[in-house]
């Protein structure tokens, strides 16, 4: 019986740190802008109005996109 309540306090633990990131992820994207901006990046691929995309790719293998870096760069 007391190891199923340690192992129940321990879940519980977990879930309310799961719920605090979470908290603060739905806070981030009701309030601020950084969060919505940053998914559109990472998982959309957009760039602001007036970047523009650069890939860099290394000399010794130029067609592998593994190992390519992508920098975002403002337009001057």
């Amino acid at each position: 019986m007391e190891g199923q309540l340690t192992a129940q306090q321990a879940r519980n633990q977990a879930l309310t740190l799961r719920n605090a990131k979470l908290s603060g992820d739905v806070k981030d994207l009701k309030e601020g802008t950084r969060a919505i901006e940053e998914r559109a990046r990472t998982e959309h691929g957009m760039l602001k109005e007036g970047e523009y995309f650069v890939q860099i790719l290394p000399a010794e293998n130029p067609l592998a996109p593994s190992s390519a870096k992508d920098t975002v760069l403002p337009k001057k």
